[in-house]
């Protein structure tokens, strides 16, 4: 095996809407009015990304936030439900031999203040914080495949959502994009394997609300949605 001698020195971070991984869509796009942006410090990124606004899309090769490397060969992937194990090389799970992301993104806007250059990106899947490695320019005829195919990784099914009046009197308070992806994120399905064993309400926060909701049926109840002074972290059950 030859031997690589290259560091990966992160080049900026994203600054979006997802405060930790719980709720994050496990895949880019599928919460199109999930926003962000990527924060570059330096005069340098300024000419580096000249152009760049030409492309509707681009690629992020990003780092993982984990703790620590997994050395196991073989996951279970939450489609599974935990009853079926896959190599992690069939997989898009975060925990890798190097744990680094690739995630295509629709760019919006390329502006630059004093020496920051902000990209606005939409359709994330990466929490606040996450390191930046390199920034590529999505090209359709390279790298769309139309014949492609996906074994398990389908589009996953979405749950019907519905508002008590409470939650839907706050829901029309807020921006049009957040109202959008509040409703895009529970259609998903945001709780983990631990939440699905239980039928208990679930509570989690997104950007600075924080939703409760329960599961009935193939429905999504939103029983109420506040907004919070301080963003907490992480699925809670009641």
């Amino acid at each position: 095996m030859s031997h690589w001698h290259h560091a990966l020195n992160p080049i900026g971070y994203i600054d979006g809407c997802f405060p930790k991984k719980y709720a994050t869509p496990r895949q880019p796009g599928l919460a199109p009015h999930a926003e962000g942006r990527i924060v570059l410090e330096g005069a340098w990124f300024q000419a580096a990304c000249r152009g760049l606004e030409e492309f509707s899309h681009i690629i992020v090769i990003f780092g993982f936030q984990i703790e620590s490397i997994s050395t196991h060969a073989t996951i279970r992937p939450p489609r599974f439900a935990g009853k079926k194990r896959i190599g992690i090389f069939a997989s898009r799970s975060p925990h890798r031999p190097n744990p680094i992301g690739l995630s295509i993104v629709r760019l919006n806007k390329i502006e630059s203040i004093k020496n920051i250059t902000y990209l606005s990106i939409s359709g994330i899947d990466m929490i606040n914080g996450t390191p930046v490695l390199d920034i590529k320019p999505y090209v359709p005829y390279a790298d769309c495949i139309p014949s492609a195919t996906a074994s398990w990784a389908q589009e996953p099914a979405r749950f019907d959502v519905q508002m008590s009046s409470e939650a839907e009197a706050t829901l029309l308070t807020l921006p049009e994009n957040v109202r959008h992806l509040i409703t895009e994120i529970i259609s998903l399905d945001p709780r983990d394997g631990a939440q699905k064993k239980n039928d208990r309400t679930s509570v989690f926060t997104l950007l600075h609300y924080d939703i409760t909701w329960t599961l009935q049926g193939t429905t999504a109840y939103v029983e109420s949605i506040h907004l919070l002074k301080d963003v907490d972290s992480g699925p809670r059950s009641l």
